[in-house]
């Protein structure tokens, strides 16, 4: 079976029907995906091929960031190119938190989503910034993080599988390292963004080639936005005070610091 089948059938597999909440309202959509109604069995083939799926795609990651520097070369397979920008990164990354909020387990929740937190950051500062994937990503991160402090889906309001009986719940030093990714973060997306004229964003690019207005490219890449997307360009600041917003509250209480402090 190929790589493509297995993911294709853990999708499949696990992804379960959308279950109605009375607490949500019903013309909202969910930024995360609808999780398992019960956690993977440890030792399952299940949880063996989904660690095994997660850490392939971790170390994908990993190696094209280390060859960024050669994206101008012609591999003959695409993914072994590096990366050009940080939107795609962030793009990929985001397909690994769908894969572990989906699990619902949080012997898997618990580690990879602080491995990607932590990978968001280390590979953010060496691009220019991409607002719409970097905020889409820290989203994701938010709610997942302030979902296991909270024990339910924030969303939803749904309990989360396998918190019964206090189980599942992030540790002491897991909170504090959560604290330090979160701090840290919050930090490098103010310089990255505050750097004069290293904006790029694959997404928006893609997007106004659909658009009724014409996108222009010169011989230098300089790409010319339409009016909607200088409108999203002026939220970027109030985006940017949003990064871990929940998660910050949460943490705070978690750590019996005062609300809104912001660990600043």
């Amino acid at each position: 079976m190929s790589s493509a089948e297995e993911e294709g059938g853990f999708l499949h597999l696990t992804l379960p029907t959308p279950r109605p909440s009375p607490a949500v309202d019903s013309t909202e959509s969910s930024i995360l995906p609808p999780f398992r109604n019960k956690p993977l069995k440890p030792g399952s083939v299940k949880e063996s091929m989904t660690i095994r799926l997660l850490d392939e795609k971790l170390l994908d990651i990993s190696r094209r960031y280390e060859k960024r520097v050669q994206h101008g070369s012609l591999a003959a397979d695409i993914k072994w190119r590096g990366w050009k920008e940080y939107g795609q990164i962030a793009q990929a990354l985001e397909t690994i938190v769908d894969i572990v909020w989906v699990s619902a387990t949080p012997t898997i929740q618990i580690p990879y989503l602080l491995n990607v937190a932590l990978a968001s950051l280390t590979y953010l500062p060496s691009f220019p910034f991409s607002p719409k994937k970097t905020f889409s990503l820290l989203q994701k991160l938010d709610l997942c993080f302030s979902s296991m402090l909270q024990g339910i889906d924030v969303e939803s309001k749904q309990p989360l599988p396998g918190r019964d009986g206090g189980r599942g719940k992030m540790s002491m030093t897991e909170k504090v390292r959560l604290r330090g990714i979160v701090s840290q973060m919050r930090v490098i997306v103010v310089e990255v963004a505050s750097k004069d004229g290293s904006t790029t964003d694959a997404s928006v690019v893609r997007d106004t080639e659909n658009m009724s207005s014409t996108t222009l490219t010169d011989d230098e890449g300089d790409v010319e936005m339409d009016e909607d997307d200088l409108e999203d360009a002026s939220n970027w600041e109030m985006d940017v005070a949003r990064v871990f917003q929940r998660t910050i509250v949460d943490l705070g209480l978690a750590l019996d610091e005062p609300r809104g402090s912001g660990f600043e």
